[in-house]
């Protein structure tokens, strides 16, 4: 009798769906149908439209966040799951949408959640417990310079450490050593990066970076510096990054202001691009940097993310990464890159990077005299604790 009854209703909402509006019982006998059946994509259809009506509650909710996970739309499944939990805290809206943060790649924010939620949850979805070493990171390279100017090949290599405090702060910390012939002499360059984050909600962090470099070059030393600032605000399919920055890097004063936008039209990190544009100021010149980068998951353990810059900046930033300086002054007419990321384990993770730049030698007297090239390899791996 009963099943009778709910197959008449049921017919009765899908024409009434097809002709209109749907009463707040067609709205939960076609989503919960929809959603037995796994059809996601009508479930999306039938909750938009009960969200233009005015009609919201739980199941709705919890129900077009599972449609848009199981479709990988994890910024938006976040963002359903959220609002499912203000009406029912249930384990299983908490649940999803820790894993549409961390698979939408903001493990801080699914972090924050995990501890908000408690031991017990923490436990179940296997979130690791807060150590005061988060992962390990080792890079090193080599800049080639394919002409013959007074500047040589650059060799470097870098050793970084992640600490969490509690769900909310990180710091990353960095010592890079690096040396250079040049004009004849050699340049050596020990660095020190420190960058805390603090995450203040789900969608909105807080960034600090500070270089301290120490340089000798012939019978001279001397130290540099660089600090910035990042905000990074997170929307539905959207990551907007102001940054600002201010350096005194070879005897120029410089200051950098710009964004980054990072736009993520599927939800997830299958593909995804970055578009950045800043200002950059020093004694010298003026310029505006303008820089485009695309990363495509092109098989299960392989990103390649591609990169084009027009001009030079200090700070390469990326998102709300201030960790990369360049600190040559030589203005870059163009530079290219392209990375691929390699998720080995759960653990670890290997970087491969080559970068190509068309740079002027530049100075007080003269700029563009002399263009040479740097073809860049760097290798870097990941161990998370």
């Amino acid at each position: 009798m009963y099943r009778g009854l709910s197959g008449i209703l049921l017919l009765v909402a899908c024409s009434a769906f097809a002709q209109g509006n749907l009463t707040p019982t067609e709205i939960e006998l076609k989503s919960y149908d929809d959603y037995q059946n796994e059809k996601w994509d009508e479930v999306i259809a039938v909750v938009n439209q009960a969200h233009e009506q005015g009609i919201d509650y739980y199941y709705l909710e919890a129900r077009i966040g599972t449609a848009w996970f199981k479709k990988g739309n994890y910024r938006k499944a976040a963002n359903a799951f959220r609002k499912a939990i203000t009406f029912n805290q249930s384990s299983y809206a908490k649940e999803n949408l820790y894993y549409s943060l961390l698979y939408s790649g903001d493990e801080n924010a699914a972090r924050m959640e995990a501890l908000k939620f408690g031991d017990t949850f923490r436990e179940k979805v296997n979130e690791k417990k807060i150590n005061w070493l988060d992962f390990a990171y080792a890079e090193g390279g080599l800049k080639v310079s394919t002409d013959d100017p007074p500047n040589g090949n650059i060799s470097y290599g870098t050793l970084g450490l992640e600490h969490q405090f509690g769900g909310r702060l990180s710091i990353y910390h960095a010592f890079t050593y690096l040396q250079q012939p040049k004009y004849g002499n050699k340049l050596t360059q020990k660095q020190y990066f420190i960058q805390p984050k603090v995450q203040i909600t789900q969608n909105l962090s807080v960034s600090a970076g500070l270089h301290i470099l120490g340089m000798s070059f012939a019978d001279s030393t001397y130290t540099d510096w660089c600090a910035a600032i990042a905000v990074k605000e997170k929307l539905a399919f959207l990551d907007i990054v102001p940054f600002l920055a201010f350096a005194n890097v070879n005897g120029y004063h410089i200051m950098q202001a710009g964004a980054s936008v990072s736009w993520y039209p599927f939800g997830n990190l299958n593909f995804y691009g970055t578009s950045t544009i800043d200002f950059h100021h020093d004694s010298l010149q003026n310029h505006v940097v303008l820089k485009q980068s695309l990363t495509v998951k092109t098989f299960d353990y392989l990103w390649l993310t591609g990169e084009v810059a027009k001009n030079d900046e200090l700070l390469r930033v990326s998102g709300d990464n201030l960790s990369v300086l360049n600190n040559s002054y030589d203005l870059n007419n163009y530079q290219y890159s392209l990375m691929a990321t390699v998720p080995v384990s759960k653990r670890i993770s290997l970087y491969l990077l080559f970068m190509k730049e068309n740079k002027n030698l530049k100075n007080e007297n003269t700029i563009g005299t002399l263009t040479y090239k740097f073809n860049t390899f760097i290798g870097g791996l990941k161990f998370n604790l």
